[in-house]
């Protein structure tokens, strides 16, 4: 939409798009801007978002997309979108982090659901505006944000049933595959007993491992809270 290449009905007009502002010099620059930003990220994020003005199409890695749209994106877009899709766009920002965090209280779940709900029925009145040659729009997606914050009650907070945390687990699992002769029946005993140390660290707390002093380089100072 914001690029104003999503197909344009026969019956529509792309010169009243005036969402459309990702494209010519301003564009150009905003990518600029966002790879300059990647000096600033931690180590810990292993892949800060490229220049979506190159690469946006080319292997754009979903932890990229994640925090060039959530993270950087409230401050960078303020500069393209005109102010009422930045107003609503920052909406859908709000409500993202909050889902995404490792503990969501009640007072935040409301606001989720209130900002997720202004965000679809402003998304309705600001860019398909109830129109017929723009229902293609609308994509279903939209509708699932309207379900997410009362998902939280079930499944609890969002970072523990992203697909980044599924790939985790996945990844951390079969990297101690030790019988390849059957992999599958190993991979099932090992989700069986890290289960099991789940539950006896979480009746048990003292069992807990990692405690361990961690390496720090040569000439390093610890400043608190793991980091150094």
């Amino acid at each position: 939409l914001w690029q104003g290449t999503i197909k344009c009905d026969p019956t529509d007009n792309k010169t009243t798009w005036d969402w459309a502002t990702f494209k010519g010099a301003e564009w150009t620059k905003h990518g600029e801007l966002v790879e300059e930003a990647k000096q600033y990220f931690p180590s810990m994020y292993h892949r800060p978002p490229r220049n979506p003005a190159t690469k946006l199409n080319s292997g754009y890695k979903a932890t990229e997309y994640c925090l060039y749209f959530y993270g950087l994106g409230p401050a960078l877009f303020k500069s393209l979108l005109p102010a009422k899709y930045w107003l609503h766009y920052c909406k859908l920002a709000r409500a993202a982090r909050i889902l995404v965090q490792r503990r969501i209280n009640k007072e935040q779940m409301v606001e989720a659901f209130s900002l997720l709900v202004q965000f679809v029925e402003d998304y309705e009145n600001l860019y398909y505006q109830r129109k017929v040659n723009r229902m293609h729009f609308g994509r279903p997606c939209l509708h699932t944000l309207l379900h997410t914050a009362q998902e939280i009650y079930r499944a609890g907070p969002g970072a523990y049933s992203t697909q980044f945390t599924l790939e985790g687990t996945i990844r951390l699992v079969t990297g101690e595959i030790r019988q390849h002769s059957s992999p599958f029946a190993n991979v099932s005993q090992i989700t069986v007993h890290l289960s099991q140390m789940n539950a006896i660290q979480a009746m048990y707390p003292q069992f807990i491992q990692g405690n361990a002093p961690q390496h720090r380089n040569m000439g390093s100072i610890l400043v608190g809270i793991m980091y150094s």
